[in-house]
């Protein structure tokens, strides 16, 4: 599926959610450090926003992953 061009992620993002976690980050946080807002990073976490490729990689990059580290294995 596309959305504005990009391929996007249409689920919940567990490993989104682990990755923040394992850093000790809140969802302002990691917002600080990827430019992503704080209310997209949650909706991505639960599913209810996809996750374009642009947006995910902004997260891999402020997480020090890459965005396949981020998919759930059903991906």
């Amino acid at each position: 599926m596309t959305h504005r061009g990009h391929a996007v992620i249409i689920r919940p993002m567990h490993k989104l959610s682990e990755r923040r976690k394992a850093k000790g980050w809140t969802w302002t946080a990691l917002a600080e450090e990827s430019g992503v807002s704080r209310s997209t990073i949650y909706r991505i976490e639960v599913g209810k926003l996809d996750g374009t490729v642009p947006t995910l990689r902004k997260l891999a990059t402020a997480l020090d992953c890459s965005v396949a580290d981020l998919l759930d294995e059903e991906a």
